[in-house]
């Protein structure tokens, strides 16, 4: 009735690094698996199977999915219920609430700039540090939970606002381990690719 779906957001710098991945790999973008993490103030992963995007962390809105700039990802809705009782809000005094107050500037109390927070963890700040632990686990989750929806994953690419030693302090890269059950449970590591590459979704647009 009302169009509600998931439209996704971050759709050039997704199909750019897609397309960057296939072909920095060498890879054929037809018969590929790639997960896309679009990382900065504003953040999404994109599962992207044979060159099309399949799910996306963002929803209706640039709300859901992954701890944000200010932005709360994902919640549960009663939260929004929760919150407008104990502060006395409307739903628009909640929605600015998620949207502007929350996120990494909301859990550090630092900034929503990511070159602040990382300043602020190497200080050793304890909210700091627990807003990166937070924003990473929230990437990681998504990371495993496409590579299992697309039955595995040839490369990881996160497209990045600010590169300098972002891939140490905010990009999780743990070792991803693929299980297959074809002759009972294996714990063999398959290996896959990671890499970070300088996303430029003006030459995407220009090119259309």
């Amino acid at each position: 009735k009302y169009k509600v779906r998931r439209y996704g957001f971050h759709g050039t710098s997704h199909s750019f690094v897609s397309k960057e991945a296939a072909s920095y790999l060498g890879m054929d973008l037809n018969n590929s698996k790639i997960i896309v993490a679009h990382l900065g103030n504003g953040a999404s992963v994109s599962a992207v199977l044979n060159g099309k995007c399949v799910d996306t962390s963002m929803g209706l809105t640039p709300l859901e999915g992954l701890v944000m700039g200010t932005r709360s990802g994902d919640i549960d809705p009663s939260i929004m219920e929760f919150i407008a009782k104990k502060e006395n809000l409307d739903i628009d005094g909640v929605m600015d609430v998620l949207n502007k107050k929350s996120g990494v500037a909301g859990m550090s109390g630092v900034s929503s700039d990511f070159r602040d927070l990382e300043a602020a963890y190497n200080e050793g700040n304890e909210r700091a540090i627990a807003a990166v632990e937070v924003f990473s686990y929230r990437v990681a989750k998504y990371i495993g939970a496409y590579a299992a929806a697309m039955n595995g994953v040839d490369a990881r690419h996160e497209g990045l606002e600010h590169r300098r030693r972002a891939k140490d302090v905010f990009c999780p890269c743990a070792p991803l381990r693929v299980f297959s059950n074809e002759s009972g449970p294996s714990c063999e590591t398959t290996v896959f690719y990671s890499h970070i590459v300088n996303r430029n979704s003006t030459k995407v647009i220009a090119s259309l």
